[in-house]
């Protein structure tokens, strides 16, 4: 990490690989993050995936995303749901002055997936009762669904995926996939860092 950054006022950098995977992709992807500490940006962290075809095999139907277990702060009491319009999914506490957390698109390179899983036997979708398979996470990336929560009125425990997708991967190409990871005290609160975000990202990047 870096401190300041040349972009933000904290940049990290990784690079990660499936290669030992029993059965890889042959993916090269580099992780950057970035957070600023203005007000208006101050609670979101901006995440950044360069995603390369290192093998010679043309990759149809790639899709990247994030799976958030936010457990808000007492799992059982959280709902999930969609913000269509800004790309974003979001988890909430249905506590008292409960607690909010967002994972939202930002990159323009393709379409936008969004899929609540109710983490609970009997609520629906994915059932990962029985672990998390590669089909259901496929499913969970390359599909929709758009609220979890609702098996009783208090919310249950829930995960959340935000995805983008679909891409075709020909051997040496790349793809950049960012997102913006939002915390706050509520819905209009996570919405304006939504915005934020968007308007950062399209500033710098785009």
């Amino acid at each position: 990490g870096q401190e300041p950054g040349p972009i933000s006022q904290f940049d990290a950098i990784g690079v990660f690989s499936d290669y030992n995977s029993s059965s890889p992709l042959n993916l090269l992807v580099t992780h950057r993050a970035f957070a600023w500490t203005a007000a208006a940006d101050r609670k979101y962290v901006m995440v950044d995936y360069s995603i390369k075809n290192t093998g010679n095999t043309t990759l149809n139907s790639l899709y990247a995303g994030l799976c958030a277990d936010w457990d808000i702060p007492a799992y059982a009491n959280n709902k999930a749901s969609v913000d269509n319009s800004r790309r974003m999914g979001y988890a909430w506490s249905t506590d008292v002055a409960g607690l909010y957390g967002a994972m939202k698109l930002l990159s323009h390179t393709g379409g936008f997936s969004h899929y609540a899983i109710d983490n609970v036997t009997g609520g629906g979708g994915a059932d990962l009762s029985d672990g998390f398979s590669d089909s259901e996470k496929y499913q969970v990336l390359s599909t929709t669904r758009p609220d979890a929560g609702n098996t009783v009125s208090t919310g249950n425990d829930v995960i959340d995926v935000v995805s983008s997708g679909p891409f075709t991967l020909a051997p040496g190409d790349s793809v950049s996939v960012a997102f913006a990871l939002i915390g706050g005290e509520s819905l209009s609160m996570i919405q304006q860092s939504a915005d934020a975000a968007q308007l950062k990202y399209d500033s710098v990047f785009v």
